[in-house]
């Protein structure tokens, strides 16, 4: 409405114009002849003609152009994409509505700014690369940088730029803003689920690895333990040879230690899984965990009123207690404050995604570890459950620490984060599945005898030469009747011609052929009176995933000690089912 009243105007100031031209060039018309008139007449009417068409010609090209100022706002001002011009020296001459919106400022407010003052103070680096190379080589560049939105907060955009000049012939930057944001954050989330896969392949291998090691190592360690063991029992209390046994025998123990933590990580530790209350775990740990750190460091606990019931084997959490506790002592060496948490927690599959935890949906019980010490780098927090990865020096720790808490947790169907920060301290959340109940208590059996060594047979199968001898030694030197068999089908032949009883079945449970409790279903059919105590490095899980099924009868974890082994034979063979 505005543009046709002005139109209006303009054209009645333009016709006064022209009369008053027109009053000073006109003729006397008395003075010109009737031809004259006629022809002057003919003159104005084609002029008018002329006028007219003009006209017209000019409200077509009015119209023209306003199509084309729509179409400009339309193609530039509204554009997809931010566009940008950019002088030498950083600062933004022209800017569309788009790219406003992507600096998070007013239109008007961007001319003549610099444009580094939208940019993440981290990213600067790149802009100036990026600036300096295109005035330079006059070339196209491309870059990625995260600039700041109305808020503060970053987002990546991606800065095509190319050099034009102006009409005064001074260089300047057209440059092209890209929202990569969403492109960005889906990258990233695809890039951590291929780190989490490949972290998770390398410690399946390393656990492989681990497990086979320790497996092996446990049946030399036996040997080694067991006959120190057998040794220091002969030996007089005066007599010289105890302390070297003694030594012997305390560095065989150590090492027994290490590959515990081995299997621990390789996830085939042995487990006796009950119903236990964490709280009250952590609580009966209170006095152990405060000589561990030492008077510099203040033990505070913060733990759920109701108890937190959870199937678990109490000593490999324990383990896990201690192990979290020296970790954080080693972290405060000027002293701080370590903190013990507890609380419910349901984890839905959006929770789970967004702490990118590894567990089923449920509930959990949630033990937080904080600590006030040094802290950790991203890199050191993201390679700290790994084994033998320390950042302690040579000698003074086995970085096998956290690896040993990541494997029982895992073991126990749970998972574990950490969150740490140089200078700020470290936070470890280990989440446990809730679903066990208080233990009920079991009734005393109706009868029992006692075991009498001399009345009663235990066979022994062991495909490993030396710890079978090992074990029937123990056995015979207490007064069992022991009858040794190094595979399945040589036991179930003995079984099967043997007419006497047969009460106990010491039985090693991964062995070439048929496996423990195959040779133990075997032996029942002949005697159904005999009892197993199976013997093994690897796990009941493991046992039971080897085997398609779940197996209830004792369990001994080897390397075992000839005292163990002969309190477990006692127990089993004093009750009378």
């Amino acid at each position: 409405m505005t543009e046709t009243i002005f139109d209006r105007e303009q054209a009645r100031e333009l016709r006064r114009i022209a009369e008053e031209k027109a009053a000073r060039r006109r003729p006397a018309v008395e003075d010109l002849s009737p031809e004259e008139v006629r022809r002057l007449l003919h003159e104005l009417q084609v002029h008018q003609i002329e006028l007219e068409m003009q006209n017209e010609e000019l409200r077509r090209t009015q119209l023209e152009l306003e199509s084309s100022r729509e179409m400009y706002f339309d193609l530039y001002d509204l554009a997809p994409v931010g566009y940008c011009t950019i002088s030498e020296k950083g600062l933004i001459l022209e800017a569309n509505m788009t790219a406003a919106s992507l600096l998070g400022a007013a239109r008007g407010s961007l001319i003549t700014e610099p444009l580094s003052r939208y940019i993440f103070p981290g990213d600067q680096d790149i802009y100036y690369n990026h600036r300096k190379t295109l005035f330079k080589t006059r070339s196209p560049q491309v870059c990625e940088l995260r600039l700041l939105d109305a808020e503060k907060n970053p987002k990546w955009s991606r800065l095509e730029a190319a050099v034009a000049q102006t009409k005064d012939g001074n260089p300047v930057c057209r440059m092209v803003i890209s929202d990569i944001d969403a492109h960005k954050q889906a990258e990233e989330k695809q890039q951590n689920l291929e780190d989490q896969l490949h972290h998770a392949q390398k410690m399946e291998s390393v656990g492989r690895l681990a497990g086979g090691v320790a497996h092996d190592f446990n049946n030399m360690l036996m040997i080694i333990i067991g006959y120190a063991d057998l040794l220091l029992a002969d030996k007089h209390p005066n007599d010289p040879e105890q302390d070297p046994l003694k030594q012997i025998l305390s560095a065989a123990v150590r090492a027994r230690n290490l590959t515990k933590q081995l299997l621990s990580f390789a996830r085939k530790q042995v487990m006796t899984l009950k119903p236990m209350d964490l709280n009250e775990v952590i609580r009966g740990f209170r006095q152990m965990m405060n000589r561990m750190v030492g008077e510099d460091v203040a033990v505070d606990f913060a733990l759920e009123e109701t108890p937190l019931w959870v199937k678990a084997d109490v000593s490999l959490i324990e383990q896990i207690l201690m192990n979290m506790a020296v970790n954080a002592k080693d972290a405060m060496p000027r002293g701080g404050r370590l903190l013990f948490e507890t609380m419910t927690v349901e984890l839905d599959e959006p929770g789970i995604c967004s702490n990118c935890l590894e567990v089923t949906p449920g509930r959990y019980a949630l033990l937080k570890i904080s600590d006030t010490g040094l802290g950790m780098d991203p890199e050191t927090a993201q390679n700290c459950f790994e084994p033998f990865f320390t950042t302690k020096a040579m000698g003074k720790g086995t970085g096998l620490g956290l690896s040993t808490v990541y494997g029982i947790v895992k073991q126990h169907l749970g998972d574990v984060k950490v969150l740490s920060q140089p200078g700020t301290g470290t936070t470890f959340m280990i989440y446990l599945p809730i679903g066990a109940q208080a233990p009920v208590p079991l009734p005393s059996p109706d009868k029992a005898r006692d075991d009498v060594p001399g009345k009663s047979t235990i066979m022994v199968i062991e495909d490993e030469a030396a710890v079978r001898r090992l074990a029937c030694k123990i056995l015979r030197r207490k007064g069992y009747n022991v009858i040794e068999s190094e595979d399945g089908e040589s036991a179930l032949s003995f079984a099967c011609a043997y007419n006497k009883p047969i009460h106990l079945v010491l039985s090693d449970v991964i062995m070439p052929g048929l496996k423990g409790p195959e040779i133990m279903n075997g032996i029942l059919k002949y005697h159904p009176e005999a009892k197993a105590l199976f013997m093994s490095g690897y796990s009941e899980e493991h046992i039971s995933s080897e085997n398609n099924q779940k197996y209830n009868h004792p369990f001994i974890s080897k390397p075992f000690s000839g005292s163990q082994l002969l309190a477990e034979v006692a127990k089993i063979l004093s009750v009378i089912q």
